[in-house]
């Protein structure tokens, strides 16, 4: 008998990008572990993303306007979406950077510090122009960096651009 791997959803939230979402699709299809993409669509309008959005054959869930992150959780939507573990994602970064390990990764840390209710990936912020816009997006991500916990790994209150949730609670 075979086992079967488990399949971890990771859930993005998209809108009318179609760039994003492919980019997306492709992270989770090079992902070292093996992920379902699920598309969180926050009322898209444009009809090419809609065509690519049902070609990719991924379930999608329909929300009629944009939601936030803790609005899954506020709202009681993120029970409607399963149960168990799940990956939550912006559709709009840049994945080509993002390692094909990198959901396994999340979820080692996970396990070495269960105590974090999620583990996220940070936005690269060194590659920012030295115009106003860069410095003044530098200095509101520097808290990001100030409290080291364990070699590459900060502790933030801030949300992410790529979390793995290793439970699913009713609170953000």
């Amino acid at each position: 008998v075979k086992k079967r791997k488990c399949v971890i959803p990771f859930l993005v939230v998209a809108f009318n990008r179609i760039k994003g979402l492919r980019e997306a699709y492709e992270f989770v299809d090079r992902s070292t572990i093996p992920l379902e993409l699920v598309v969180l669509d926050m009322g898209s309008t444009w009809e090419p993303f809609i065509e690519y959005r049902d070609s990719l054959a991924a379930p999608v869930f329909k929300f009629p306007y944009g939601m936030g992150p803790r609005d899954l959780w506020v709202s009681g939507e993120l029970s409607r979406l399963g149960s168990g573990d799940f990956f939550l994602s912006d559709g709009d970064i840049d994945y080509h950077e993002v390692p094909g390990d990198a959901a396994e990764k999340m979820i080692e840390l996970s396990k070495r510090f269960p105590w974090f209710p999620k583990v996220g990936l940070a936005l690269r912020i060194n590659d920012l122009p030295l115009d106003y816009e860069g410095k003044r997006i530098r200095e509101w991500a520097k808290g990001d960096w100030a409290v080291k916990w364990d070699e590459e790994v900060y502790v933030t209150g801030l949300d992410t651009t790529i979390a793995y949730y290793p439970r699913r609670e009713n609170t953000f």
